[in-house]
């Protein structure tokens, strides 16, 4: 995703275009698949934001803006929302793993931001034209960048001014987020399979042969794990109820997978 003085010229052409072409990605679509395909936009579409994450807190922050009328059952729509209601000083109140960029047609202006912990990857980069590019992949700024980095963690980044959080480091403060964060996590109808029958067994879901895979299997290799994969079509993907099936349908696959490891 580029931005860049050229692209933010004309009333809602070449940066709506630019934005657009970088957010087709059905991975980016974590809450409600039938509606929630990225870019999401605020009612009238001035505001567009194409997020890689999820928004723990989502529901909660969509009692704020009462005003609003969300158009999906995303989790991460609330964020164009709460920009129109406080600007650029919501990203505190985000709770969860998230990397955006977020693009206002009205002024022009963009913003992009990362979790504090840095969980999703985000990249950032500069063209030899002054242009300044996003991306989840370090790779595909290579070609269009003289110049790219990591987005580093806890950092927000503004067209108009540059801004990184500035709360002191308190170690308790730390230990009480760390053990909220894992409590949060422990919230599944999956059942947790760990250490059964003296294995350790190691789940991933994807698409066939896709790098998540690969990279999941890599780590299980590492860690002496017993890897198992669930496997899932774009077709599938793109079923209206595909957060049920792929749940029900990796619950069952796990019970199963459970039951061979005791029988042996």
């Amino acid at each position: 995703m580029s931005m860049s003085d050229s692209d933010t010229s004309s009333q809602g052409g070449n940066e709506y275009k630019n934005f657009r072409q970088i957010t087709r990605d059905p991975s980016f679509t974590i809450v409600d698949h039938a509606s929630g395909d990225q870019p999401l936009y605020n009612e009238d579409k001035t505001v567009i934001v194409t997020v890689n994450g999820e928004i723990y807190n989502h529901k909660a922050l969509r009692e704020q803006p009462k005003s609003h009328k969300f158009n999906t059952g995303s989790d991460c729509e609330v964020i164009t929302h709460l920009y129109e209601e406080y600007g650029e000083d919501f990203v505190h109140m985000l709770d969860g793993m998230f990397s955006f960029v977020l693009l206002d047609t009205r002024d022009k202006s963009y913003i992009a931001a990362r979790d504090a912990i840095g969980i999703t990857p985000l990249y950032m980069g500069w063209g030899l034209d002054g242009s300044v590019w996003f991306a989840s992949e370090m790779k595909a700024l290579s070609d269009d960048c003289e110049q790219f980095m990591s987005f580093l963690p806890g950092h927000i980044y503004s067209s108009k001014v540059e801004r990184i959080p500035s709360t002191p480091y308190d170690s308790l403060l730390l230990r009480h987020a760390f053990e909220k964060a894992v409590v949060k996590r422990l919230m599944t109808d999956v059942p947790f399979v760990g250490i059964t029958a003296a294995y350790f067994l190691a789940f991933c879901i994807g698409l066939k042969g896709s790098p998540d895979l690969s990279a999941a299997k890599e780590v299980a290799d590492y860690l002496g794990t017993r890897h198992h994969e669930f496997y899932f079509t774009v077709q599938e993907h793109e079923r209206e109820h595909f957060s049920q099936f792929i749940t029900e349908g990796f619950t069952s696959y796990c019970k199963r997978i459970q039951k061979k490891v005791l029988q042996n």
